[in-house]
């Protein structure tokens, strides 16, 4: 490609040069040193930007890194809350014939205390938003301490899921070993089909 001789270019150039020796060598070193100065500034100024953005940058990938951890990390967690749920819901599905009064009383007879029931009153169903809670209030008249902490275990461990509240224990008025005991038993249920 062949360039053209641009004469605005030659006039520009040679009236710099004119007016570069025109200045004296003083005035020239002074604007040769403006020149630098301003160049170094220009440097450092353009360094320290792209410093500070690179900094910047290696600050929001390292957030990023730990904000994706924590979303994995929740996210794990999420899926092991939802098996559990998974997994409770279905025990509660497949034992949804249980009976509390009788659970109490099987577990009456199996730890010897089944002539010590009082009474089972059952206290119905109460409603909840995913699922219903059932309760019995069980008195136990004249019952061991071994007996009663074997009862609130078998409670405990049962192979549904049962809690014992309200527990009141009171020693019998004629006889110190032997307490007088009322529990409450609840346990969910799965919400009614409708």
């Amino acid at each position: 490609m062949n360039k053209r001789f641009n004469p605005l270019q030659w006039e520009t150039t040679e009236r710099a040069l004119e007016w570069w020796d025109a200045q004296s060598s003083r005035e020239q070193l002074m604007l040769v040193f403006i020149v630098v100065a301003l160049a170094c500034m220009l440097w450092f100024f353009a360094s320290t930007a792209m410093g500070s953005s690179l900094k910047n940058a290696e600050n929001s990938v390292a957030a990023t890194k730990r904000d994706f951890n924590t979303v994995l990390l929740a996210q794990d967690e999420y899926r092991a809350k939802a098996d559990l749920a998974k997994t409770f819901q279905e025990d509660l599905e497949r034992h949804r014939e249980f009976s509390l009064a009788g659970f109490v009383e099987r577990t009456a007879r199996e730890i010897g205390i089944s002539e010590s029931v009082g009474s089972i009153n059952d206290r119905g169903i109460k409603p909840g938003e995913r699922f219903d809670t059932q309760s019995v209030e069980v008195r136990f008249r004249k019952i061991s301490l071994r007996a009663t902490s074997e009862l609130l275990f078998r409670i405990e461990n049962a192979e549904q899921p049962l809690s014992a509240s309200n527990v009141q224990i009171k020693t019998n008025s004629k006889d110190r070993n032997e307490l007088d005991v009322m529990i409450t038993i609840t346990m969910l249920r799965p919400k009614a089909q409708q």
